[in-house]
């Protein structure tokens, strides 16, 4: 059981502060789905991609000193923004 949540963009300036905020409660609310290991990537408006993992919860990815600013480029730059959790039921966490 994992869960998958994101916000594509069709502003041509990139997400809007409430697409981050959408993105921010919707990556929590998914947590029920898998707390286990949480990533999220984001692709900027010249097609790069970044992204941050960890093999905890989406609790804690957001209290990693990365998070602010990584939102932040997304506001800034980013056309889409995806989050994953995931519910270890085979493998290691």
């Amino acid at each position: 059981m994992c869960g998958i949540a994101g916000v594509v963009s069709k502003y041509q300036g990139g997400l809007q502060k409430s697409h981050i905020e959408l993105f921010d409660s919707m990556l929590m609310c998914d947590e029920v789905r898998g707390p286990d290991g949480t990533g999220i990537y984001r692709i900027d408006n010249d097609l790069t991609v970044d992204w941050i993992k960890i093999g905890s919860s989406a609790s804690r990815l957001r209290n990693l000193k990365q998070y602010p600013p990584f939102l932040n480029k997304a506001f800034t730059g980013g056309v889409a923004i995806v989050g994953h959790n995931r519910w270890a039921t085979k493998g290691k966490i």
